[in-house]
């Protein structure tokens, strides 16, 4: 039987490595997540016998400190090390049956990602890899990883092979794999306006890009805006003739940008063709007749993610996930990093803000679904010829369309205003949610997530 340590920061990861794993011959797989930093996980596996899911936030290089609150747990047989964005070879597990317990066994590795061959039985720096070599328990005796030192795997290895040196058996076979799983890389799309970034630049820093950080994940930073040669209006919003900083979307630094001029683009695009079926939020009660303020910004948003789904296409192959979101708005919790899964082509929508069950505000998917996703645009006119261009609906129209599922997450914020006030639809709608969280019953799955006050700007 073998103990199987995976030190983990990337949950989405595990259901692969899960698979790929033949528990009648395991003893325990022991899941230690790596909460250093104020990174949170979810157990993904507690109804399973053979699976220990525990937390440690002992601080360390590459997940080493909890792979020792394994080793400090488990007393016999054989243990072996998975990384977290690795899957086990079905060799492997044939050739657990044919092991002596009493020896160390290394073999030969496929590095899938640079289409070579890696082979075992040499204990050298950068020449044996993790998911190389098993050993007996009772001859790892205290024999520990360097906590805060890179090649632990080497170091660690190396260690036993000055103590046990007579133990170690190579096997010339291909019996493991190297970073099988890909990598997860991000495109942050900020789209339309960024009227009052200098308010909610905290909450994307804080709530956007740290999550990403603490859990290793590369991202760039795309944003689309506009330049306006009026101030700035939006009665429905509260909004009058207010200067917007042309230069105010430099604070978030994006990776790559572009700014037009709202005048030019609405020119170009002729607004007025899209008020075939009228104004969808002229019944409101704030609306005033012939303004289609909101309709207009709606159609220009579209163009400010079509505008952004041309750009990071153009580095397609860089991404695994892509993201829509807005730099106008106070964000309240943190991007998860179960959302980035390579498993489902469901994308994550808000759960709060929803209208027909949709909130079109945020999205988080693969490239597959994310680019009929941001080319709505595309579509946009033709459908207005037959139906009120409501932001929602169609949104909707274009999933269906498209064969596009959803899902949604616990995962909301609060629209800010150029004058800096709040969106007093978006704060009840959030109080309302967090209420809801508040009376989960404690034990559920539902009930670690919580709930988070309102931020202050």
């Amino acid at each position: 039987m073998v103990s199987i340590i995976t030190a983990c920061s990337r949950p989405q990861n595990l259901i692969k490595i899960y698979e790929s794993i033949e528990f009648s011959k395991v003893d325990k797989w022991y899941i230690i997540y790596d909460t250093s930093k104020c990174r949170r996980y979810e157990f993904q596996f507690p109804l399973e016998n053979k699976i220990i899911e525990l937390f440690c936030d002992q601080p360390g290089y590459a997940g080493h400190p909890q792979i020792n609150m394994a080793l400090d747990i488990i007393d016999k047989g054989f243990v072996y090390v998975m990384d977290d964005d690795n899957i086990f070879h079905e060799t492997f597990w044939t050739l657990l049956d044919t092991l002596e317990t009493d020896s160390v066994y290394t073999w030969d590795q496929n590095r899938i990602q640079e289409n070579r061959i890696l082979k075992g039985g040499q204990i050298e720096e950068e020449k044996i890899d993790t998911s190389q070599f098993i050993i007996p328990r009772e001859l790892i005796g205290s024999t520990r990883w360097a906590i805060t030192k890179s090649a632990g795997d080497f170091r660690f290895i190396k260690q036993i092979f000055k103590k046990h040196e007579n133990k170690f058996k190579y096997i010339p076979k291909i019996a493991c794999y190297h970073n099988f799983i890909k990598k997860v890389r991000v495109a942050l799309c900020f789209f339309g306006l960024t009227r009052s970034l200098k308010f909610t630049l905290p909450s994307i820093q804080k709530f956007l890009f740290e999550p990403l950080i603490a859990h290793g994940i590369k991202y760039d930073t795309y944003l689309h805006t506009y330049k306006m040669k009026k101030p700035y209006t939006n009665p429905r919003a509260g909004e009058r003739s207010i200067t917007l900083d042309a230069d105010e979307y430099k604070l978030l630094e994006p990776t790559y940008h572009m700014v037009e001029s709202k005048e030019t683009v609405s020119t170009y695009i002729d607004l007025k063709k899209y008020r075939t079926k009228g104004d969808p939020w002229g019944n409101e009660k704030e609306a005033i007749p012939g303004d289609f303020t909101t309709l207009d910004n709606h159609i220009l948003y579209l163009w400010s993610q079509k505008q952004l789904t041309e750009m990071w296409q153009k580095n397609k192959g860089r991404y695994t996930h892509i993201i829509f979101c807005r730099p106008d708005v106070l964000y309240q919790v943190p991007l998860q990093i179960d959302w980035f899964s390579f498993t489902s082509d469901k994308l994550c929508i808000p759960n709060f803000g929803l209208c027909g069950n949709v909130n079109d505000r945020f999205a988080l998917g693969q490239p597959k679904q994310m680019i009929p996703y941001g080319e709505r645009f595309d579509e946009a006119l033709q459908y207005s010829k037959k139906y009120p261009l409501a932001s929602e609906a169609f949104l909707i129209a274009t999933m269906k369309k498209h064969k596009i599922k959803y899902e949604h997450v616990n995962f909301y914020f609060t629209r800010i205003r150029a004058n800096g006030n709040k969106n007093g639809m978006d704060l009840g709608q959030i109080r309302k949610l967090t209420r809801k969280n508040r009376k989960i019953k404690k034990g559920t799955r539902k009930h670690s997530k919580g709930y988070v006050e309102i931020s202050e700007v």
